[in-house]
């Protein structure tokens, strides 16, 4: 929250059509700057939660994309099958141990 101490010149608020308008805190009635900040404070809190929605739905975009590479990853080949095509067939037994040896396989 802002207060009147930290405000050393008016505030200024510029509308979408391109209008400035200055607000000094220190000059206005005790209502009027009360209604002024509870404005503000509205517009900031709607600022954070369009921000924090943003972040939510591209992290939800990332994990997405991240849920699909895993899965195609799970449908390809074992590990111990590619080691054999490549010829590395000690590589590939030892995968097999591995895999016994943790009730994997």
């Amino acid at each position: 929250m802002v207060t009147l101490e930290q405000r050393q010149q008016p505030a200024t608020v510029t509308s979408a059509t391109g209008r400035t308008v200055a607000y000094d805190l220190g000059t206005m009635s005790d209502d009027a700057r009360a209604s002024w900040m509870a404005v503000y404070e509205l517009g900031m809190q709607a600022g954070w939660q369009m921000g924090y929605d943003a972040a939510e739905a591209d992290l939800s975009a990332i994990q997405r994309r991240a849920h699909a590479t895993v899965q195609d990853v799970a449908r390809g080949l074992p590990y111990d099958v590619l080691c054999e095509r490549r010829g590395e067939r000690h590589r590939a037994e030892r995968q097999r141990q591995t895999l016994k040896e943790r009730g994997v396989a």
